[in-house]
């Protein structure tokens, strides 16, 4: 099998041209361009995804942007999972994950991306009554965990009172895990994942201070019970 590389003036190889032995001729990115490739796709994304998207997606919440163009939504969660170029185009667990990364989730977005988690589990409960398989070619979104942040996030906008409750959150008066207690919903201990690991892998003097500075905690007493 014959091998040809092509190489850029700067002598970098671009392409691999391998010609094999039925005469045909195949062509692949060589092992330095796809090294390169990556260093630049991580760059650049990194400066798109917690740079330039964040600031955009500020000005689209700040001004509402999805009321007052050609086409209106009701929601910036609808808007979101709209396909362009009404939308955003969220249509996948991907494409979620990179617009969660992007927004203040917890803090001053925290009621646009409740909107979204709605219009999520409206588009999972059309799958479900659809009958589409939850994994395979035609999945879109999967449901929640149910004890998950976003799960009683999802529940607490669909509370009759919601308005009220976002406004604590943005606020700073409360947050959505004690909003959440609040209603009764039961979250998973997400800390204990690290607290844990923390604990078992701390050696004796770190134990010691870790313990040491709970008991200068004045509620401390009442995990002791």
């Amino acid at each position: 099998m014959a091998k040809n590389t092509l190489a850029n003036g700067a002598g970098t190889p671009h392409t691999v041209r391998i010609i094999d032995e039925h005469g045909l001729e195949q062509v692949s990115a060589s092992g330095d361009t796809l090294v390169r490739f990556v260093q630049q796709a991580l760059n650049f994304g990194e400066h798109q995804l917690f740079e330039q998207l964040p600031r955009a997606l500020d000005q689209i919440i700040a001004q509402k942007l999805w009321r007052g163009r050609e086409k209106a939504f009701k929601t910036f969660g609808v808007f979101a999972l709209s396909p362009p170029p009404s939308g955003l185009g969220i249509h996948n667990d991907r494409t979620l994950a990179l617009l969660k990364a992007a927004m203040d989730h917890r803090g001053k977005h925290v009621e646009e991306w409740s909107d979204v988690l709605v219009a999520v589990d409206t588009a999972v409960k059309i799958r479900q009554i659809e009958h589409e398989p939850a994994n395979g070619a035609t999945a879109k979104f999967k449901a929640p965990s149910k004890r998950s942040f976003d799960a009683a996030l999802l529940t607490l906008r669909k509370d009759r009172k919601s308005a009220t409750t976002f406004k604590r959150i943005k606020s700073g008066k409360t947050t959505v895990t004690a909003a959440a207690r609040e209603k009764g919903v039961e979250m998973q201990g997400a800390l204990t994942k690290y607290l844990k690991p923390g604990w078992r892998a701390a050696g004796d003097d770190e134990r010691r201070q870790f313990v040491e500075w709970l008991r200068q905690d004045p509620v401390f007493k009442r995990y002791l019970r």
